[in-house]
């Protein structure tokens, strides 16, 4: 998995739009965990595929940014974003 991040990442624009992409996606609920996010995404940079400085608080408001939509469903909705139509697919009770 992480080759196949890598290779994405290693695209000219994809590098940092990927990555904000996978990390929005993860902090709403995709089963990858963020570190091998941030590895590729370490490891990009540090290939000269994109720049550190740009990286870094890229991936750390990726993160922040899709913890906060998580948490403001939540306390906008609480229990009753199970029964609205298009949040009932991605959040579940067993998440």
């Amino acid at each position: 998995m992480l080759e196949h991040l890598i290779k994405y990442f290693s695209r000219d624009i994809f590098s940092y739009i990927g990555v904000i992409f996978v990390l929005l996606l993860t902090g709403l609920g995709m089963p990858v965990p963020e570190d091998i996010i941030l590895l590729a995404a370490g490891f990009v940079a540090a290939s000269d595929y994109a720049r550190i400085e740009l990286m870094i608080p890229i991936a750390m408001l990726s993160i922040l940014t899709g913890d906060l939509i998580t948490f403001g469903l939540g306390r906008r909705f609480g229990n009753r974003i199970y029964s609205i139509r298009p949040f009932s697919y991605l959040f579940t009770q067993k998440r």
